[in-house]
């Protein structure tokens, strides 16, 4: 059943119309459906619309007070869980019958599984392409314990990731590094001490400050973003060692962050990790800033800064119910998409695919950035709606764990509302 507030959304949005494909920017400039460039630089009502000189293209666009974002055409269900906020706790079954408390981190093998974390039963689930829910490893009690599938423990896994051959990594609340095999033997890959810290090393010895991911390259040595140290990590051979990034490196300003190799590299904010099939890793670090690293080492920021720069004025709006700037948000979540994309999902639980070059970017996910979506419907919301982007569908306004599939399925975990969605793209 859907809260009262859902249906007078529903209705509220059902005129909408969605553009096709994705709804793209492209360096600042839209179109509208009459072929229009379309650049939102300054609020006004619908009819109010004017021409402008728009001074970082010097092209003729048209102002619009209206949102031209009325959703990516693209389709959100519901696999697994049950979507509420209300409905939580522990079931092995199938679909919106199982359960789940808190899932957070999700990754999928190469048949096309899901596995997720489900923090707050401390198991790790598995959902097959069919939605049948089992539980891969995990007792259900909070602890740190090796041994073959539910006999091992977990102590809220909040991350995990699938190297495509054989092992998955989790990390638990406290810093503890965990490793799975396919037959869902859990060993410990690091276990942390009493208090967090930085030290490399024999692993025994050596130290983290806030473990966020862990990733492995084709060789097999695996990394680690180590959050609060403004590091990334690597450990070879049972040694752990400081790939980029300089812990003592004193900085007053997110602007000051340096690109370079190894520890002439500086971080700022470090949030997520990423690797892709020739082991580059990919980081969010800072707000709206993505890094790359070479297997070498070597760190280079990626020029998100001119595209989001160009497109910021494109959220503007005033359509009598919302007044101001619907800007990129916050990068929180990154994957890669087959083709070289990146997906990237923001804090306020919109995703949106760039391409690999950073030229363009493109709506996947709308969720909030909707014309009818508003604020106090979120607030006064109690369960996901599945359906169109914006046409029905419901999501929260938080961050959302990201994985694809081999075939280029995009699933993501609703960790207050306990499921887990797929996007299927239009086509």
């Amino acid at each position: 059943m859907l809260h009262a507030q859902h249906i007078k959304l529903c209705a509220a949005i059902a005129f909408c119309a969605s553009l096709s494909g994705y709804s793209q920017i492209n360096l600042g400039k839209l179109k509208d459906k009459t072929n229009n460039a379309i650049s939102n630089s300054s609020s006004r009502t619908n009819a109010q619309s004017s021409t402008t000189s728009d001074n970082s293209t010097g092209s003729k666009l048209l102002r619009a007070g209206k949102d031209p974002f009325v959703g990516s055409g693209n389709t959100i269900i519901t696999i697994a869980g049950s979507g509420s906020g209300n409905e939580m706790g522990f079931k092995d079954e199938k679909g919106k019958d199982a359960l789940f408390q808190h899932p957070e981190g999700i990754t999928s093998d190469e048949n096309g599984n899901i596995y997720v974390a489900d923090r707050n039963n401390h198991r790790i689930r598995k959902i097959t392409p069919t939605g049948e829910v089992t539980t891969f490893a995990g007792s259900g009690d909070r602890d740190t314990k090796n041994g073959e599938g539910k006999e091992a423990a977990f102590d809220q896994p909040f991350y995990i990731w699938y190297d495509g051959v054989k092992n998955f990594y989790v990390v638990e609340d406290k810093n503890n590094v965990r490793k799975i095999n396919k037959e869902g033997k859990v060993s410990t890959v690091f276990k942390a001490r009493n208090y967090p810290g930085y030290a490399d090393g024999e692993i025994g010895d050596a130290n983290f400050d806030d473990i966020k991911s862990v990733v492995a390259n084709s060789k097999g040595e695996i990394f680690i973003l180590d959050a609060n140290n403004n590091c990334i990590r690597k450990i070879s051979a049972g040694v752990v060692s400081t790939f980029a990034g300089n812990k003592n490196t004193q900085m007053q300003y997110e602007t000051q962050v340096k690109d370079g190799a190894g520890a002439k590299a500086t971080f700022w904010n470090l949030r997520t990790m990423v690797i892709d099939k020739s082991d580059y890793l990919y980081v969010i670090d800072g707000p709206q800033r993505i890094r790359k690293i070479t297997p070498e080492g070597t760190v280079s920021t990626l020029p998100f800064d001119e595209l989001i720069k160009k497109t910021k004025s494109t959220y503007e709006i005033d359509d009598g119910n919302f007044h101001g700037n619907r800007e990129i948000d916050v990068f929180y979540e990154l994957a890669i998409l087959p083709n070289g994309n990146f997906l990237i999902g923001t804090e306020k639980g919109v995703i949106h695919e760039v391409s690999a070059d950073v030229k363009n970017i493109h709506f996947v996910y709308t969720g909030i950035h909707c014309n009818s979506h508003k604020e106090s419907d979120y607030r006064a919301m109690t369960e996901m709606a599945d359906g169109e982007d914006c046409k029905g569908c419901v999501g929260s306004d938080k961050s959302k764990p990201l994985t694809i599939t081999k075939d280029g399925k995009i699933y993501f975990t609703e960790r207050n509302y306990h499921c887990v969605r797929e996007i299927k793209l239009k086509k």
